[in-house]
């Protein structure tokens, strides 16, 4: 006990918390996190802190000796079971398929077969509605007959190499557990080399995968090539972060009143489209001839669909239906 040890547990006792590392009976090596490097004697300093009213709910904590966190600490674990209040309804993600593989040719006639095939059933006697609820069944259907399902991927260097870190990690993991076993000068040093020719190793292995990625990107730049670009720098740097909603007022302050930010908008949109005009009567006088150009109300002909189809941009999210704009392409006439 010290002067610290005494404050943590004024402080505990004062807040009504309990200290979990020495509420279960097991063995001194599972109870103490840090040995001094001069007295060699083991202390304690770590903890694990709960509410005494929840305390029922921590099933066990100890130190665990072989896990490495590259520190003279061991780590705490506490098992504790809770109890969710809720559970969320999980909502049904639209699948995602590869569109670039219709550009080739035998694959865009091959959807195109299968399409044929699934909406044959279209006869001409159906509403509008009817025609439309075939085609969406058949467009999805289609696409997961022919079209591979795309890959979402965020790999970074740490996931590429894998097999190799792994390797490192385990011949250090073994090196540990010997110097548990047996903790003399030699292991001890064994441990340190393996340490550091890991860290090395790992640091190469991050450094090397940077400069492919790197001249990878510089490549697309070169030719021109923005998706390809812009795919690359969203697989490295993740799926874009979105922006914190922090409303503020006219002297910049953050406002966190759910009532007060309404008001902030309201004035502000007030201040927007409420702006005094000045009118010119002698331009609302004027005579302005009428539009005599006979304007082409008709329905659209079945090639200005086609034409309107092809002009869809290609790699956009689709609808709620799933039906990219690659895909209403690789149909045509069917």
């Amino acid at each position: 006990m010290n002067e610290n040890g005494l404050k943590l547990l004024q402080f505990c006792a004062l807040e009504e918390l309990t200290i979990m590392n020495t509420c279960f009976q097991q063995k001194d090596k599972y109870k103490n996190t840090w040995k001094h490097p001069r007295s060699q004697h083991w202390h304690m300093i770590d903890f694990i802190i709960v509410r005494s009213s929840k305390k029922e709910s921590v099933k066990k904590c100890r130190v665990m000796r072989s896990a490495q966190c590259e520190t003279d600490h061991y780590l705490v674990r506490a098992k504790i079971h809770l109890k969710p209040k809720f559970s969320l309804t999980k909502k049904q993600n639209p699948i995602h398929y590869n569109n670039r593989c219709l550009l080739n040719e035998n694959a865009s006639q091959l959807f195109r077969n299968r399409l044929n095939l699934n909406a044959a059933n279209n006869d001409g006697d159906q509403n509008v509605e009817a025609v439309w609820s075939n085609i969406k069944n058949a467009i999805p259907n289609t696409a997961a007959e022919t079209l591979e399902k795309k890959k979402t991927n965020f790999s970074d260097w740490f996931d590429e190499s894998d097999n190799t870190i792994k390797s490192l990690l385990d011949e250090k993991r073994r090196l540990h557990n010997e110097y548990l076993r047996r903790p003399t000068k030699e292991n001890e040093k064994q441990l340190k080399n393996s340490r550091r020719k890991c860290q090395g190793e790992i640091r190469k292995i991050r450094d090397e995968w940077w400069r492919n990625r790197a001249q990878q990107l510089q490549q697309y730049i070169n030719v021109g090539d923005s998706y390809n670009l812009y795919k690359g720098i969203k697989a490295i740097v993740g799926p874009p972060k979105r922006s914190l909603a922090i409303i503020e007022d006219e002297n910049g302050e953050k406002i966190k009143d759910q009532d007060l930010r309404l008001q902030r908008w309201s004035k502000y949109f007030d201040n927007l489209y409420n702006q005094e005009a000045e009118i010119d009567e002698n331009i609302i006088n004027l005579n302005i001839p009428e539009c005599t150009e006979n304007i082409n109300d008709n329905p659209p002909s079945k090639s200005e669909i086609a034409a309107a189809i092809q002009r869809i941009k290609n790699n956009k999210s689709p609808g709620q239906d799933a039906i990219t704009g690659e895909m209403l392409k690789a149909g045509k006439e069917q």
